[in-house]
């Protein structure tokens, strides 16, 4: 029996319960708010062979510090996606590739489908996560464009809206991207990638005190329901450190990773906030200190994240924790030169020689490894840390590097 998901497309299930958990998971997905794996686990109990639950929650766990359970939930929807339609075959085949590490086949074959259906909200998610961290130097770019030909399709979704919004402000397209935005806030004041992207419209607006009420109001209010609060609270802890203001800027990331219900920071906002603060004087090494316990096994599949494990390792002043690193990701970069792993080690040898304190030679290295540390994904903002860091070094070296 077939059913039809927010955006009219079909898929199949016997079950009527199984079909409406389904359906609000995946709009509880794109909204960025909390209780998506749990209508997906209620999808399951009522029809365990409904393949686009079984891989939407696949997509969930690639996010995962142990992505062996996505591994485990997108194979057992390629067996029950045989008696599916060929658009749900698809999407399932997508998302196999993507999660067992075939991205370039992946974003490719995103692309085509994409073609047939082109409101396909799942797999346009998955295309932006493959580009923000596929490598590319144009990535943010293609991001845009893609999403500019499915604007007609997509109409005054506030999901879409937003998510075309944030793409479009990475690459400066500010206006456009702040008309976006606001539509989607408008029609969803809750909507947390909406919120995102207004924050990242203030960021590129260099409007610290704009986004700091906004940022402030917004989470205020749905702190408690928003997926990426912990994120957005990053984002309001920069503003407030753009603003001269760094005890409030850790008071909330206390606050944030201590209070319960309330989703905490990532690992890299969290290592990103700290090093800054590190940077501008501030004690943070007690926080260190609980960061290194957290440290989640290196995965070579997740380059971004990575890199902020780098940070946090040399933070704690462990060389022989760096050279680890480097020795673990050389295998992985030899089997897939052509994922973005590849730009890693001179990043990490260039913490190296900040855990060893001898900033004359990290200044130098890092201005060297920024490029492509860079296209390691992440976003504009994301991107400070590195800036900052090769001027924080440079200072550090003395005046002669930093004339250099």
């Amino acid at each position: 029996m077939t059913h039809v998901d927010g955006y009219g497309l079909a898929f199949t299930t016997d079950s009527a319960a199984a079909a409406e958990a389904y359906v609000e998971a995946l709009a509880l997905t794109l909204s960025n708010h909390i209780g998506a794996r749990q209508q997906l686990h209620a999808a399951l109990d009522h029809d365990p062979r409904l393949a686009l639950a079984r891989a939407l929650l696949a997509f969930h766990l690639q996010f995962d510090d142990d992505r062996g359970s996505a591994v485990t939930q997108i194979l057992v929807a390629s067996q029950h996606a045989s008696h599916a339609t060929r658009r749900e075959q698809q999407v399932v085949h997508v998302l196999r590739r993507a999660i067992v590490g075939d991205t370039v086949i992946a974003r490719r074959l995103i692309h085509r489908h994409l073609r047939e259906f082109p409101r396909d909200a799942l797999m346009i998610r998955e295309l932006v996560f493959l580009h923000a961290y596929g490598g590319a130097s144009g990535r943010k770019a293609s991001v845009a464009a893609a999403l500019g030909r499915l604007k007609p399709h997509m109409g005054s979704d506030p999901w879409f809206l937003g998510a075309y919004s944030l793409a479009l402000s990475e690459i400066g397209e500010v206006e456009l991207a702040t008309q976006l935005a606001n539509a989607a806030i408008d029609a969803r004041p809750d909507h947390g990638v909406a919120a995102h992207a207004l924050a990242h419209i203030h960021f590129e607006s260099g409007d610290n005190t704009g986004a700091r009420d906004f940022l402030d109001e917004w989470l205020t209010s749905h702190r408690r329901t928003a997926v990426n609060a912990g994120h957005l609270a990053w984002h309001l802890a920069l503003v407030q450190l753009a603003l001269s203001d760094p005890d409030s800027a850790l008071r909330g990331y206390r606050e944030q990773r201590t209070s319960s219900g309330v989703p905490g920071f990532r690992l890299e906002d969290a290592v990103s906030l700290l090093w800054r603060l590190q940077m501008r004087g501030v004690d943070v090494s007690d926080e260190w200190a609980d960061i290194a316990r957290e440290l989640p096994p290196p995965s070579p599949s997740r380059a971004f994240q990575l890199a902020h494990i780098a940070f946090a390792v040399a933070a704690l002043g462990d060389e022989d924790g760096l050279r680890n690193l480097a020795e673990q990701v050389e295998p992985a970069i030899r089997k897939a030169p052509q994922e973005p792993l590849r730009f890693l080690p001179p990043l990490l040898e260039a913490l190296r020689l900040v855990a060893a304190d001898r900033w004359s030679e990290a200044a130098p290295a890092f201005a060297a490894a920024i490029a492509g540390a860079r296209r390691l994904g992440g976003s504009n903002e994301q991107h400070v840390l590195f800036d900052e860091t090769v001027a924080y070094a440079r200072r550090r070296s003395g005046p002669v590097t930093a004339a250099s």
